[in-house]
């Protein structure tokens, strides 16, 4: 019996989990979500891969959402003109699937993951919006969000595709 689909499942129960708990505690979960990162790091074959996938992602949602923090389109509660460890935990976590739970995104065509992504940010911010005790989306450029979805999501499928071919 073929189990391969047993790993992405998994990832994205731990990223769900996951996101889930930096959305609700905030940065009393980056640590928990840090050990999970550091486990899921430690039991991949391709280590190099990970590490570049993870950190490269990240860098670039880190500067997207530091733009959009500045443009006022997501608010903190501590009015800070810095993104809290919490908050790019969530782009850690997003991207340690790229390569597993959301690997099968990179058979479509880029302009799908695009409208997927888009559409996807958007419910996903307005979710976190209503779980979020030290969050909140400025509603009416919530269409920010959708663009910056549409093109980080799309973005980091390739990314992560083009990566696998070169790491592999």
């Amino acid at each position: 019996m073929n189990l391969s689909f047993i790993r992405p499942v998994i990832n994205y129960l731990g990223f769900s989990i996951c996101w889930y708990g930096l959305v609700k505690y905030g940065n009393a979960a980056a640590i928990p979500v840090l050990i999970y990162i550091v486990i899921h790091l430690f039991i991949q074959a391709n280590r190099k891969l990970e590490i570049i996938t993870i950190g490269s992602v990240t860098l670039i949602g880190f500067i997207v959402d530091t733009i959009m923090l500045h443009a006022n389109v997501i608010l903190f509660s501590n009015n800070s003109s810095l993104l809290p460890l919490w908050f790019i935990m969530l782009w850690c976590n997003f991207s340690s699937t790229l390569n597993h739970a959301l690997k099968i995104f990179s058979k479509l065509n880029f302009f799908i993951n695009m409208i997927l992504g888009g559409v996807g940010g958007v419910v996903i911010f307005l979710l976190g919006d209503n779980i979020s005790n030290t969050f909140s989306l400025n509603h009416e450029l919530l269409y920010l969000i959708g663009i910056e979805w549409s093109l980080v999501f799309a973005g980091g499928i390739l990314m992560a595709k083009k990566f696998r071919t070169y790491f592999s």
